[in-house]
């Protein structure tokens, strides 16, 4: 991949960087649930 190509994905997709920087990352998908209901289920 170009690094054209790689910048054009993270401003796209901003929470790529985390995933590349190996961060703990926690991410809800807006079209099944939302933070009200999704966060509960990670305790």
């Amino acid at each position: 991949m170009k690094n054209a190509d790689m910048t054009t994905l993270l401003a796209q997709f901003p929470l790529l960087e985390e995933l590349i920087a190996l961060k703990e990352t926690t991410w809800f998908n807006p079209s099944t649930t939302s933070l009200a209901e999704g966060y509960p289920t990670l305790a």
